[in-house]
């Protein structure tokens, strides 16, 4: 969704997808908006199928109940921290540099180039890059809230966002050219450690 890192790891499927209309909420119906707006946005099609499989937290980690070495199953729990996790994911993929060890100046060890809020600004940027107008960009990643002044019907409308909507399908289609990972929709459910559910152990491209 383009949305703040932070209200992505709040989304549950008790309330943020709503069926009927197809639009995602990422701000929970019982609490205030800050200034931080979070905003209500189209599902996109390439999304849908992700969502329809998610049950609880859509972004979460998994923790084993063990009893006198008996799993009992597997708990869902929210994120409290993704920064060690994405750093790791990101190094897999090659999107790293070596530094000095903070422990060890004369030992180098591979950080992330990216971070979570990377994938925010990279929505915004290829959103720009289809031309698509500045008022939907701002609107779509919550700088922008335009149902005020009793406009809260504007969410409604078909073409609400479409445009924001036809350019990330088209980023995904431009993506199939690296890898169809995004169109292989199914739950992670054996991980050994904490893992943000919905993301493949492993990538064939």
């Amino acid at each position: 969704s383009g949305g703040r890192p932070e209200a992505m790891f709040d989304l549950h499927s008790d309330w943020s997808w709503d069926r009927e209309t197809d639009l995602l909420h990422t701000q929970h119906p019982d609490i205030k908006q800050t200034n931080k707006y979070r905003q209500t946005v189209p599902v996109i099609p390439t999304l849908k199928p992700w969502l329809e499989q998610l049950d609880g937290y859509y972004i979460s980690r998994q923790r084993k109940s063990i009893r006198k070495g008996v799993t009992l199953e597997y708990g869902k729990l929210p994120i409290e921290d993704i920064h060690k996790s994405f750093n790791r994911a990101a190094i897999k993929a090659g999107l790293f540099k070596e530094v000095p060890s903070a422990s060890d100046p004369s030992v180098m060890v591979k950080r992330s180039t990216i971070s979570p809020i990377s994938i925010r600004k990279t929505v915004g940027t290829e959103l720009a890059k289809r031309g698509v107008p500045d008022l939907d960009i701002d609107t779509f990643q919550g700088h922008l809230n335009q149902t005020t002044s009793g406009k809260s019907y504007i969410i409604y409308k078909p073409e609400y966002l479409s445009k924001c909507v036809n350019a990330l399908e088209d980023f995904w289609k431009d993506m199939l050219v690296h890898t169809d990972v995004h169109l292989r929709c199914y739950l992670v459910t054996n991980a050994k450690n904490s893992n943000i559910i919905g993301l493949p152990k492993t990538a064939t491209k």
